[in-house]
């Protein structure tokens, strides 16, 4: 299987890296920028093409957040041209903006905030336009370098004399970078070898922010 993940700098990249390495039945193409295009699909031909997800799209610049986007719309258009999955991770923060009642996982997010709208159309249109994909619904992620990561912004704080505040895992639970590498690896080798289910998953630490109904066939017996 062949994988190929945007923004190389990102922790959940460098933890894909990570975890290719360990494997022989997976190869791992980094791309530097955060876009790919219709030819450069063609030239490598991976089975999936994987965006790493904005860590805090609450605490950042609207124009960033915009840009992000636009970006995931640039691959969108890539992945169809090419008939490749497409992977996007995004941050639960895009759920929480809002409300102040625990998270019912069927409904659609509905942030205040103009460029959050922006990123929940951006995953309406991928629902709507293209069958192949994947929209994986991630916490803060843990790590200890690259870009995005939870663990590595408290420790750059705490060394440079920053206050920092306990971290509100009732809300966002930080999810091991590893950990998602080893689950999104695992999840498309499935996919490759036929599983051929397509949609949103939802990927990360236990948590008490979410409501998860049981299934009605579970209920009775629980």
């Amino acid at each position: 299987m062949k994988l190929l993940i945007v923004d190389a700098g990102h922790c959940l990249s460098l933890a894909l890296a990570r975890e290719a390495s360990r494997r022989a039945d997976t190869e791992l193409v980094i791309e530097q920028g955060t876009t790919i295009t219709a030819s450069r699909l063609e030239a490598i031909a991976p089975d999936a093409v994987i965006i790493p997800p904005l860590a805090h799209p609450l605490n950042m610049a609207p124009a960033d957040v915009t840009a992000h986007a636009d970006a995931v719309d640039t691959c969108l258009g890539a992945c169809q041209s090419q008939d490749v999955a497409l992977i996007w991770c995004v941050s639960d923060q895009l759920y929480e903006e809002g409300l102040e009642v625990p998270i019912d996982e069927h409904v659609v997010p509905a942030p205040r905030d103009d460029s959050l709208r922006r990123l929940v159309q951006t995953g309406d249109r991928i629902r709507a336009e293209f069958q192949r994909h994947l929209i994986v619904r991630l916490g803060p992620l843990f790590a200890l370098e690259g870009s995005h990561a939870w663990l590595n912004d408290i420790i750059g704080d705490l060394v440079a004399g920053k206050a920092v505040r306990a971290a509100e895992d009732v809300i966002f639970c930080p999810t091991s970078a590893d950990a998602v590498a080893m689950a999104l690896i695992g999840m498309l080798q499935q996919q490759v070898s036929g599983a051929n289910a397509w949609g949103l998953i939802i990927l990360r630490a236990p948590n008490r922010s979410v409501l998860l109904p049981l299934p009605p066939w579970c209920a009775p017996n629980c």
